[in-house]
Formats: C-alpha cells, structure tokens, sequence
C-alpha cells in the first residue's frame, strides 16, 4: 500500500478509475466474508485454493483467451467480491486484482493504474477491516514497517525502468511473475519450511 501510494499520482489519469472503485468497494464486501470463514475453518485449505485457481487460470492467460465479461460492471463486482473473499481467505487478494487486470487485457498503462488505485484504495479499506477485526496487530504493524522500505526502492526500480517502447513485454512479464509467485507460495504449502 506504501508503494502504491508512492505512485498514485501517476496511475490516477492512466487508471480505469470506475473499474478500481467497482473493484474496492465489492472487495470491501468479499473480505468480511472471507475473515469469517478463516476463523470456521482451515485458512491453509483456502490459500491452496486461491494459488491454485491462479495457477489455472495462468494457462488460459498464455493462451490469450480473453473473457470480455469480465470489462462489464457485473463481472467486475464479480472480481473484487471473489478478491475481497482471497483476501480474507489466504492473503492473496492483490494477487487476484492482478489476475483479473490481465485478463480484462487492458493496455500496459491502464492496467498498472488501475492497479495502483486498487492497491491504495482496497488497501486503505482492508487495513480497516484488517483493524477493527484484531488481524492487523501491532506485530503485523511492525513487519509491515520493516517491508515498506524495500517495496518503496522496488517502486522506485519500477518507475525509472517503465519504458513506453517496452509495453508489449510488460505483461508476459507480470504473467510469468504471478505465475512465479503462485508457484512458490503453492510449494510453501506442499514443502513447509522445517524450523
């Protein structure tokens, strides 16, 4: 969220900002939900089964089949419902935005703006959430300060490295790392690190 924010001004005339508003203000629905549920049940049952609709998914991304459903206003509430739900879930809400953003197959500029707005706005709203249901502790507060730092230098990377003429290769790039990132937190899940 710190990161975001840091480049909101940029994603703020790029954005799709109707999509980022459906895609909080639904998400802000998903999440109590899916705090609940973690608290019935297992929440590590649900983390596998987040990383695993992403993973695939990821085939029908490098497919580039496209579900233009997804572009209305109902299959946008549809999408930040079902992150909002992950989220609370397993964590990996953002993860799904950007799912969601790669098969909309908006161009490279709206879907980092979109993004951003997501991640600041849903962010803000989450830490709420987060707050007023005792799961952001003074503990969380303290690694998330310790994480601010090095996701603001990534940023930074980021944005000097963000070259127009690049554009096409940005999202098999961001694909790829999603892909990445499901992998290894699907494998933490099947291989837990031993003590």
């Amino acid at each position: 969220m710190a990161a975001a924010g840091l480049l909101t001004r940029d994603g703020w005339s790029e954005a799709d900002r109707p999509a980022a508003l459906i895609l909080t203000l639904t998400a802000l629905i998903g999440l109590p939900a899916g705090l609940w549920v973690t608290r019935a049940i297992d929440p590590e049952t649900y983390r596998v089964l987040a990383l695993s609709l992403i993973l695939a998914l990821s085939p029908l991304l490098l497919a580039r089949v496209r579900i233009p459903w997804l572009a209305t206003r109902p299959g946008t509430a549809v999408a930040g419902t079902g992150a909002g739900l992950i989220s609370g879930l397993s964590g990996a809400g953002g993860l799904t935005i950007a799912l969601y953003a790669l098969i909309r197959d908006l161009p490279a500029r709206a879907m980092r703006g979109t993004l951003i707005l997501y991640m600041v706005s849903g962010g803000g709203v989450s830490a709420i959430v987060f707050i007023a249901t005792d799961v952001f502790t003074a503990e969380a507060f303290r690694r998330a300060a310790l994480l601010a730092a090095p996701a603001l230098i990534g940023v930074l990377l980021g944005r000097a490295l963000f070259t127009p003429k690049w554009e096409r290769f940005y999202k098999p790039f961001c694909l790829s790392l999603l892909v990445a990132l499901a992998s290894i937190g699907m494998l933490s899940q099947i291989l837990p690190l031993q003590p």
